[in-house]
């Protein structure tokens, strides 16, 4: 656990004056099992790599409107604080590395088009004829499996539809992003700090690697989705799986774990049977082409006309929610600017902590009422898995 030098707990009469103060502070009441979900942010109300983390990255994000817009969207249905906590974990609870870090990640977001990819998504695709994009989906070649032994997202991928000579850098990448933007869906929420520290959320990654052969290695992927959990997407990797995998991998492997960094390499499994399996999968959830029981074949739900409407029309309600959503995350970054400058032994910290929490919560639930607004339609939505 950490050092209790960065986290220390108030006591218990200060966390009930506490509570009053902070909900007087958002000026908004709240539902009172919010607010017992929240009483366990005070244990974290010194948190000293986070407070130093913000002061240090927030005159960028603030001067920058397209750096803070960036931000807001990678937040998306999560507490900002679980955003930064991510990072800070990925570097070691460093601030000045995390600071860094997630400034570069915004500026890769918005170079590499992120939003608007999640904004244009198959719909797009599809009338504009990008058959790279489309036929990645429509194979099955990656997909929402189901959950895992730890309630984690399984992305499951069959290697052998991948097929490299047929698809531009350009689809490869954008398909990575659709892919890892919409798999982060399916996370449970973090809503706040505590949430974030004792309940990480994660992926398991599950590559099918029994009909792999050498048509189908990509090392330009391989470095790119090494780049991608590293460094834009921290902390989002549980455990990967590569099940089956021939002989003819084992030379391969030797050459890109030397690109990957220890802290992937050591989530990284090799399987070989169904028995390796269920020691993360459930039975019922293994593929029947894996040796489980798992009979459902995936069918690509091809994109409907008009289905993104609400994401590219304007309209009073749209504007009204999205006024709503963003006002609870600028209440969100006002109180944790004000938080990050108080000092600990100061008698405001904790309830400035708490009024952190509330907005951050706020902002997370709030998510789902502009999602429509905000992201096209996947085919998970025109499967019912996502409501």
């Amino acid at each position: 656990m950490f050092s209790s030098r960065l986290w220390s707990k108030g006591s218990c009469s200060t966390v009930v004056s506490a509570l009053a103060a902070g909900t007087f502070f958002f000026r908004r009441s709240q539902p009172s099992t919010e607010q017992e979900d929240i009483l366990g942010s005070f244990q974290y109300a010194t948190c000293s790599p986070l407070k130093s983390m913000i002061q240090k990255t927030w005159p960028s994000i603030q001067e920058n409107k397209t750096y803070r817009n960036s931000f807001i969207h990678l937040a998306k249905c999560d507490s900002p604080d679980a955003i930064l906590i991510r990072f800070l974990k990925s570097c070691r609870m460093d601030p000045d590395q995390a600071s860094v870090k997630l400034l570069n990640t915004l500026r890769w977001r918005i170079e590499s088009n992120v939003d608007q990819i999640v904004e244009r998504g198959e719909l797009f695709a599809k009338e504009h004829h990008d058959d790279q994009f489309l036929e990645q989906l429509r194979t099955g070649k990656v997909i929402m499996l189901g959950r895992d032994l730890k309630d984690r997202p399984i992305c499951y991928i069959r290697a052998h539809l991948h097929q490299p000579s047929k698809l531009t850098q350009k689809s490869l990448c954008e398909m990575t992003i659709w892919a890892m933007e919409t798999m982060r869906l399916f996370l449970h929420s973090q809503p706040t700090l505590p949430a974030s520290l004792e309940d990480p959320q994660n992926v398991n990654v599950l590559f099918d690697m029994s009909k792999f052969s050498l048509s189908n290695m990509d090392y330009s992927f391989v470095k790119y989705l090494s780049s991608c959990l590293e460094c834009y997407y921290p902390e989002s990797l549980g455990v990967c799986i590569l099940h089956k995998s021939p002989w003819i991998f084992r030379g391969i492997w030797n050459i890109i774990k030397g690109w990957i960094k220890p802290e992937i390499t050591e989530k990284i499994i090799f399987t070989q049977n169904s028995k390796d399996l269920e020691k993360y999968i459930g039975r019922h959830m293994i593929p029947a082409t894996l040796g489980g029981d798992n009979q459902n074949s995936f069918e690509y739900v091809e994109p409907k006309e008009n289905e993104n409407q609400s994401v590219v029309q304007g309209s009073l309600e749209k504007e009204t929610a999205l006024a709503h959503y963003y006002a609870y995350y600028n209440e969100w970054e006002q109180r944790s600017l004000q938080w990050a400058k108080t000092p600990n032994e100061d008698l405001q910290n904790e309830k400035l902590r708490l009024s952190c929490d509330i907005a951050g919560a706020q902002f997370a639930k709030d998510y789902w009422n502009v999602d429509k607004y905000l992201r096209a339609r996947t085919v998970y939505d025109r499967l019912g898995w996502l409501n």
